[in-house]
């Protein structure tokens, strides 16, 4: 479906950053523009822009929904965690923020489309590697090897068909389809571990992200927090993605996350949190290879880890189909031929 409002919006923002820079080109221009109903919005957009108000832009448009999903095979209908993903609930447009952001979006941003990711519980569930990650820094002062990782990724720490999944998305940055891909999480870098999580989905899947947005740099942009209580009334503090940091148009997009009421000025596309860990056997192979390091005290740390902390909820998502559906949700709104 052709969305024939975006087209001449982003027509019409080309038109005026012709004419910022002294004309040039414009009479290919002149005869397209009469006065209509939406440059009401496009003067709206490049006053926010003069003003770097971002706040000002008009709000985003909602999703054409999609006609429903069948559901996946299943491999066994007592133990596999299906995705929830329907259009009418868990694909839709956050709600606008006052909230401003100091980074100024160059005008020929405007026609820009990105999509970007959250981390744990979306792409992964990364607790292990973290993990693993901290005890190596801690006893043998090191980053864990790649193959390590790797491992840990191959055996379902990673979402089903993740690599897929980012392959697409960068084929399709590759062809000019979207502009960007980048990843937005609550997590802290103090320690560099959400560097080195992004170097391993890297390595893994043979892609690269643009940008990563971490807590410090939401927080050092003036994020909001959001207080929450927890088990034993412990209250935590949640980090507000405010997706005016990536394009100060909503519609311009989009974040996969599966905690889609921290976001803000944007796309959510909703996930089915991922929750899958090591399974016993997979955990006592990677305690064999943790083994060459000769360091009990290492090895005893993590197993210690696992005891204290073992999988929660139904650890059989290997039939989960999530990418396949958010592939579908991106393709929809950017207008992107599958």
């Amino acid at each position: 479906m052709v969305n024939y409002k975006n087209k001449y919006i982003k027509y019409k923002l080309k038109y005026l950053k012709l004419k910022q820079n002294g004309g040039a080109g414009l009479i290919d221009f002149d005869d397209l523009f009469d006065e209509n109903e939406w440059d009401k919005e496009i003067d709206a957009m490049m006053l926010a822009l003069e003003n770097n108000d971002a706040s000002e832009l008009p709000p985003a448009q909602p999703l054409p929904q999609l006609p429903p999903q069948s559901p996946p095979a299943k491999l066994n209908t007592t133990s596999v965690v299906q995705p929830q993903l329907k259009v009418s609930s868990n694909t839709r447009l956050v709600e606008a923020s006052q909230l401003q952001t100091t980074l100024p979006i160059p005008i020929e941003d405007l026609s820009n489309l990105y999509v970007y990711l959250d981390l744990d519980e979306t792409l992964g569930f990364f607790g292990m590697n973290s993990t693993i990650y901290k005890k190596f820094k801690k006893y043998i002062f090191s980053e864990p090897p790649i193959d390590l990782i790797n491992y840990l990724f191959d055996n379902g720490v990673v979402r089903p068909h993740l690599k897929k999944f980012l392959q697409t998305l960068d084929r399709w940055k590759k062809e000019g389809k979207i502009h960007g891909v980048g990843i937005f999480t609550a997590a802290s870098n103090k320690d560099g571990w959400v560097n080195f999580n992004k170097k391993c989905l890297e390595n893994y899947t043979g892609t690269l992200f643009d940008k990563v947005i971490t807590r410090e740099i939401a927080l050092a942009h003036g994020a909001e927090m959001k207080k929450e209580i927890g088990d034993n009334n412990i209250i935590y503090k949640r980090i507000i993605k405010n997706l005016k940091l990536v394009s100060p148009i909503p519609e311009n997009v989009i974040l996969v996350d599966d905690k889609p009421e921290y976001v803000i000025n944007g796309i959510v596309i909703d996930v089915p949190q991922y929750i899958q860990e090591l399974s016993d056997d997979d955990f006592n192979k990677l305690i064999g290879m943790l083994k060459k390091y000769n360091n009990d005290d290492f090895v005893r740390s993590i197993q210690n880890d696992r005891e204290n902390h073992p999988p929660r909820g139904l650890q059989n998502q290997t039939n989960d189909n999530t990418f396949e559906i958010v592939l579908e949700r991106i393709a929809l709104q950017f207008e992107i031929q599958m």
